[in-house]
């Protein structure tokens, strides 16, 4: 896992799509940098789809696992970013055992989910 302390970097990309000599310029954080954000992403993403999915199956329960999947991924995905911006190891490691957590709340949500029938057996 790459792990570098918060500080915007300017990313410059070309546009591909015209001839003018313009760079297209983005801030870009440390953590968009981590292997683990990245994967946290797209983990929110396939939920996103998933709970979309799942909630068309309406009912109480179906609700309580939906808030549980997503309030745990957002948690993670926000813990990875304020974790790396922390200077002191402690206080670092603590919002990374944190997100690690959250990370480890998802699974059980999402077992219960196919146990139950509520979640796609496609999607396992």
């Amino acid at each position: 896992m790459r792990s570098t302390f918060a500080d915007p970097k300017r990313e410059t990309t070309e546009d591909d799509d015209e001839d003018d000599d313009e760079d297209e310029v983005r801030l870009v954080f440390d953590h968009e940098r981590l292997d683990v954000y990245q994967l946290e992403l797209q983990f929110i993403a396939w939920g996103t789809d998933l709970i979309e999915e799942v909630q068309e199956r309406r009912g109480r329960k179906v609700r309580e696992v939906c808030d549980q999947l997503d309030r745990a991924s957002i948690s993670a995905i926000l813990n990875t970013a304020e974790g790396n911006g922390k200077r002191q190891r402690q206080v670092r490691a603590k919002f990374f055992d944190d997100a690690r957590d959250r990370r480890l709340r998802v699974r059980p949500a999402w077992t219960c989910s196919l146990r139950s029938g509520r979640a796609p057996l496609a999607r396992a």
